[in-house]
């Protein structure tokens, strides 16, 4: 939900700007919104996922049921990382979908159409992989420490972050991802 709001928020600060710019500002309007949509929608929601899940399957008899039907711990283990990935793309892939259609409406020429085309596609592969790194990274940071996995992943995720901001050559999930997001807006610019 906190997704939508990020698109309808920065949606509208495109369709703002479009009359004065014409659009030109249509794409790092877009990258900012990717950031914040890596932040409070993505984050949010691998936050969410990363709890133990093993124990509740006990006592509401998922596992027994589970069990019955041929599916071992491990299995449903599997399927909880799949559902972390799934549970963040959701969350993330509707509000940018939206996004890249508002840059594509506010093309002012074919050429700055097919660069911004090219920046949808980069958008979109880059929440796909967000949501492949942070599912990941939140089961993990459960399979290392059930107890305790909210706060390992914060660990992991907000350490490197801060590290980075003192020494930059530190990486980390989000220097991948504003590596990305740089990438992203030196497509759009180049078709500006």
């Amino acid at each position: 939900m906190l997704g939508w709001l990020v698109s309808l928020v920065f949606g509208s600060a495109i369709l703002v700007l479009w009359p004065r710019t014409h659009g030109a500002l249509a794409d790092v309007v877009a990258v900012r919104a990717l950031k914040c949509l890596s932040w409070l929608g993505a984050g949010l929601a691998c936050l969410g996922t990363a709890r133990d899940l093993s124990a509740a399957a006990e006592a509401d008899g998922t596992m027994a049921l589970a069990s019955q039907r041929g599916f071992s711990r491990d299995d449903l283990g599997r399927a909880h990382w799949i559902a972390s990935m799934t549970t963040i793309a959701r969350a993330t892939l509707g509000p940018g979908l939206l996004l890249v259609v508002l840059v594509l409406l506010t093309s002012r020429s074919m050429a700055e159409l097919a660069g911004r085309a090219l920046f949808g596609l980069g958008a979109i592969a880059y929440l796909v992989a967000l949501a492949l790194a942070l599912g990941a990274l939140g089961r993990a940071s459960v399979w290392i420490s059930a107890r305790r996995g909210r706060t390992l992943l914060v660990a992991l995720v907000l350490v490197p972050y801060l590290l980075e901001r003192t020494v930059p050559e530190v990486g980390g999930v989000t220097a991948w991802a504003n590596r990305w997001l740089e990438w992203l807006r030196g497509i759009g610019a180049s078709f500006g």
